[in-house]
């Protein structure tokens, strides 16, 4: 290798080195940098944290009696009042954003539950449906069959029976699994649903001879009135609703006594009362032979 060419490699070592040297300090700087506003970010929220403790030790002692007056809180407030509007605006978002966030959500799910309300379908009469046949529960035909026999009692332009199912099996363990029991009590404390088909194995959680009205006094001498019930057996329901299964041999309909209950009072149980027992007519003289 000549001279000349060493030269020109070293003077490109140099060059090389030169360069590599200025990148790294300003990586360096650079580094150092964000080290510095990170530190000072972090000694600006140690300060006004601190700031903030002394100014609630302060107030606490103020309103003890302690002292009548704080330099403190009157430097805060000088400060406040020195701060720009834009500055004042940012200040507050930045210490409030929680709880704004938290606002938004009870504004936005505020929203929700006025639309659900408003929007909310509300039926002539309720059903409560209490066994474990699946299939008649769920039925459309079901609720067809009640709609059949049922007005525009609420005079909303069209006839709605809503049947509400519960899957009822009367093993205690599965019930409360599936929380048939918790909705049961629910709707018993509520004057939304007066009409109920069950059975006997339900009658441990319904206490029918309390609860139900005794339907030896609305419909005398009728063939499958027995007590609170009027029974399905010896009926055909189960052509009415078009189940070609077998159905509880116990099941029955009845009709709740308009008497105060959890949530509702004796009044609006007679209210609901009142409705029911047009559709409940109904139904036992389509049923009674």
């Amino acid at each position: 290798m000549s001279e000349n060419d060493k030269k020109d490699n070293g003077k490109n070592s140099k060059q090389k080195s030169l360069f590599q040297t200025a990148r790294e300090m300003e990586e360096q700087s650079a580094s150092e940098m964000q080290q510095k506003i990170a530190e000072r970010e972090k000694n600006e929220r140690i300060a006004y944290e601190k700031k903030l403790r002394e100014e609630k030790i302060e107030l606490i002692k103020m309103k003890q009696g302690e002292i009548e007056d704080s330099d403190i809180i009157c430097e805060t407030k000088e400060i406040q009042k020195k701060m720009s509007l834009p500055k004042k605006i940012s200040n507050f978002f930045y210490h409030s954003k929680w709880w704004l966030w938290i606002a938004v959500f009870l504004v936005f799910l505020g929203g929700i539950l006025i639309h659900d309300i408003v929007t909310k379908e509300h039926p002539d009469v309720v059903v409560l449906y209490l066994d474990d046949n699946d299939e008649v529960g769920n039925s459309e035909a079901l609720k067809n069959y009640f709609e059949s026999l049922c007005g525009d009692y609420n005079g909303n332009g069209k006839v709605e029976v809503s049947v509400y199912y519960i899957p009822y099996t009367g093993n205690e363990q599965t019930d409360y699994a599936n929380g048939a029991s918790t909705k049961m009590m629910a709707e018993m404390g509520s004057a939304e649903a007066m009409i109920i088909v069950a059975g006997d194995k339900a009658a441990e959680e319904i206490s029918p001879d309390y609860a139900l009205a005794d339907l030896t006094k609305l419909y005398p001498n009728n063939p499958n009135v027995n007590g609170y019930k009027f029974n399905f057996k010896n009926t055909d329901f189960d052509e009415k609703i078009g189940f070609k299964g077998k159905l509880d041999p116990t099941l029955y309909i009845g009709i709740r006594k308009p008497q105060k209950v959890e949530w509702a009072d004796a009044d609006k149980m007679q209210k609901s009362y009142n409705v029911s027992k047009k559709l409940f007519d109904n139904v036992v003289d389509d049923l009674t032979n």
